[in-house]
């Protein structure tokens, strides 16, 4: 946790120096080209759109007017490190004109090249990450026991609903969703991004809509609990998603789910005390009772987990989990932020191994932030487990 608070405080002040420069530069560039008037106009509009996403983000402004430019903002916050680079490419070019005496570069044209360029790489992921794709897994294990030959999930995670995303990208996951028939649906975290401007009914009338027959289970993320987790909590338990919190449930007999808190509660339990915890309807003592009496030397139920951040992932492999879903990096959602991610994690997207522990991070359903996308497409994953 430490080093992800590091890493976070040193991007944003990364963040800040970069937006200084760029607006420094622009101011110049104009001014420079005899444009002193126009040079502080681009350059107080520019100021406004870099401001807009850090003030208005964490505002609580319903006010049409006032999103409009909070969304104008998260879009420059989407394509503001391809300013930054393509203004690094702007000056190794003049450099090396400056060495090999080659025609002036026009400072005006190469603002115009940079923005534009930038401006268009950000509409591309846009437009990506404006449809969800389906990304399909298939798992066995033969000394699992089921009643049925497969059990086919799919999850969701990191739609970020609020004033940035609307119900509209559920809607549209849970039609994907429906069209593949999953036993079970699990929502693993972030699922709210602020409560400001939530249309509940909606979101309420989507999760009615899915069709799974073991039900409809999440756990929390970080930004349920940055955006009010009593509140957050009353919305998703009314949207009908049955929210697991550090607890289990033995399902159908079929499998044994378990779901952690996120890091970012304070009571945040262990694996260990999870599974020696009841059930929650009180039937079991704990899991070993479950396993106890369902299962014998060769077979045994399925333990899956959903933990909304793909940290220890050693604890699940201990606990003998058959597969972890979590999610929450994003696959850093903007390149080259992935590299990052994977710095940070074991495992920052797809599916890798422990042991016999399967561990499945998804790229998320939705975005944060900026709209735009371009390291992978948004995501519900559907995953078969099967004999």
């Amino acid at each position: 946790m430490h080093q992800f608070l590091s890493f976070i405080l040193v991007l944003w002040l990364g963040h800040i120096a970069v937006n200084a420069w760029i607006l420094f530069w622009t101011i110049r560039t104009f001014a420079q080209s005899g444009f002193p008037k126009t040079a502080l106009f681009i350059g107080l509009i520019l100021a406004g759109i870099m401001l807009a996403f850090p003030f208005l983000y964490r505002s609580v402004t319903t006010s049409p007017l006032l999103i409009f430019f909070l969304k104008i903002g998260a879009f420059w916050l989407g394509i503001v490190l391809y300013v930054f680079l393509l203004m690094l490419l702007v000056y190794l070019l003049q450099l090396v004109r400056g060495w090999f005496n080659f025609v002036p570069i026009n400072p005006l044209h190469s603002w115009l090249f940079v923005f534009a360029t930038a401006i268009l790489i950000g509409i591309i992921g846009l437009f990506n990450s404006s449809k969800i794709t389906v990304k399909e897994f298939n798992l066995s294990a033969n000394n699992l026991w089921y009643d049925q030959k497969n059990l086919t999930v799919a999850i969701v995670s990191d739609l970020h609903l609020g004033r940035l995303q609307s119900v509209k990208r559920l809607e549209q996951a849970v039609a994907l969703i429906n069209q593949h028939a999953p036993d079970a649906v699990f929502f693993v975290g972030d699922t709210i991004d602020d409560n400001i401007k939530l249309d509940v009914p909606a979101m309420r009338e989507a999760v009615s809509a899915i069709n799974a027959p073991l039900g409809v289970f999440g756990v929390l993320g970080n930004h349920e609990y940055y955006s009010g987790i009593d509140k957050s909590l009353n919305i998703l338990k009314e949207i009908g998603i049955t929210i697991l919190r550090d607890e289990w449930r033995l399902l159908d007999n079929k499998f044994i789910l378990l779901g952690r808190d996120d890091y970012a509660g304070r009571n945040r339990k262990n694996i260990d005390e999870i599974l020696n915890s009841k059930s929650q309807e009180g039937q079991f003592l704990s899991v070993n009772d479950v396993l106890t009496e369902f299962c014998n030397n060769e077979q045994k139920l399925p333990l899956i987990l959903l933990d909304h951040q793909p940290q220890d992932l050693s604890q699940a492999e201990q606990a003998n989990v058959f597969v972890q879903f979590s999610a929450h990096t994003h696959n850093g959602q903007i390149w080259p932020a992935n590299y990052a991610t994977k710095a940070i994690y074991e495992n920052s997207h797809g599916l890798t191994k422990r042991g016999d522990t399967n561990i499945i991070v998804s790229a998320g359903t939705g975005v944060w932030g900026t709209p735009n996308k371009n390291t992978a497409r948004p995501e519900v994953l559907l995953v078969r487990m099967g004999l």
